[in-house]
């Protein structure tokens, strides 16, 4: 497969992002294309509404890693990187089986398709699995939402049909840093109702 194939990235909660040539390679890797198969709401998408893919959510995440840091090429990795060790129902079977999300996660990205395409951007494989298993702004903090996160109940809110508002029209009023997102008062209230 041509791993620079053009790659669909639209979807309906952010504005269009053009992604770099190694990020659409990074997309048509078989362990990010394989998170089109799994439900981001694990074992309750069977139950809910609420269904969409860990892919979507992974497109989602990395929309808003670029969008607030074009520039930081090792978040935008992470942030496509971030779900591949998740297995079908998600967190419920983890424990079942005794399978860890992260140290699959931590695998697949050393395995030679990914670590391949990290090199040849200049990024050590083992410099995106530090920045996952940090706190950071696409990961979050013990107070602190990280975008992981806020595309969650961004995308869980919309697709149970009880977003008043799109995301996209919302990031106008989002800042975020990396100490965390800020916004006003009353947005910020708005954004407590997500959760």
């Amino acid at each position: 497969m041509d791993r620079t194939k053009k790659v669909l990235l639209h979807e309906p909660l952010y504005p269009f992002v053009e992604p770099h040539p190694w990020e659409v390679e990074l997309f048509n890797t078989v362990k990010v294309r394989r998170l089109k198969q799994l439900a981001h709401f694990g074992a309750g998408s069977i139950v809910s509404s609420v269904v969409h893919s860990r892919f979507e959510h992974a497109v989602g995440v990395w929309k808003l890693a670029a969008i607030f840091f074009p520039d930081d090429v090792l978040l935008r990795g992470a942030a496509i990187l971030h779900d591949i060790g998740h297995l079908p129902f998600s967190h419920s079977l983890e424990k079942i089986l005794g399978f860890n999300h992260h140290h699959l996660t931590e695998q697949f990205i050393q395995e030679e398709e990914i670590s391949d395409i990290l090199r040849e951007i200049g990024i050590n494989p083992f410099e995106i699995i530090d920045y996952l298993n940090k706190p950071s702004v696409l990961t979050g903090k013990e107070d602190i939402l990280g975008i992981d996160h806020l595309d969650s109940f961004f995308r869980d809110t919309y697709m149970a049909g009880e977003c008043k508002y799109l995301p996209k029209d919302m990031l106008s009023k989002i800042h975020c840093t990396p100490k965390g997102i800020e916004t006003d008062e009353v947005t910020g209230l708005y954004l407590l109702k997500l959760i």
